[in-house]
């Protein structure tokens, strides 16, 4: 047994009978956000904001947890998603990019996907209650690297106002 308790599924596409069959039997949720992606629009937009916004929200909720998320490949709403979870992390961009890339085998690689990370707006969504030790704890350490840095620049400020007036 898997242990899963949600499956988010990114894709348009149905699971095939067997894989539905298999998350009833097994107690297992199943969110069909792909149904959302799927617009007759023409943005440039691989995905629909509110699909990942959703996503990342189900993601960051403890109380769905063990959770998986996958797509149809595996590599694109996916690796979209992740990017954009990394983004909320205050991953650099570099790092982001390399770590798609890395997942999405380079060949692969949609550089519309990589503009859509960029360009998504993290202040879109709305953290759970209960968010999970994983990202609290990586915030954390953010926040006292940032505070060090900050201390550091502090210090060297003083430093060099100090020497000026020698």
């Amino acid at each position: 047994m898997l242990g899963l308790k949600t499956v988010v599924w990114l894709s348009p596409e149905v699971p095939i009978k067997a894989v539905s069959q298999f998350f009833e039997e097994n107690g297992i949720n199943m969110i069909h956000l792909g149904l959302k992606a799927w617009k007759a629009d023409t943005s440039w937009k691989p995905v629909s904001e509110e699909l990942i916004k959703d996503a990342l929200e189900i993601v960051l909720n403890v109380d769905t947890h063990p959770v998986i998320v996958t797509c149809t490949s595996g590599v694109h709403q996916t690796g979209v998603l992740v990017g954009c979870l990394r983004r909320l992390q205050n991953w650099n961009l570099t790092s982001i990019l390399v770590e798609y890339r890395m997942f999405s085998q380079q060949s692969n690689t949609r550089y519309v996907n990589e503009q859509f990370i960029e360009l998504f707006d993290v202040d879109l969504v709305t953290f759970p209650p209960n968010l999970p030790a994983w990202f609290i704890d990586q915030q954390k350490m953010m926040a006292e690297v940032e505070e060090e840095f900050l201390k550091k620049k502090y210090e060297m400020l003083e430093y060099t106002s100090a020497s000026d007036g020698d």
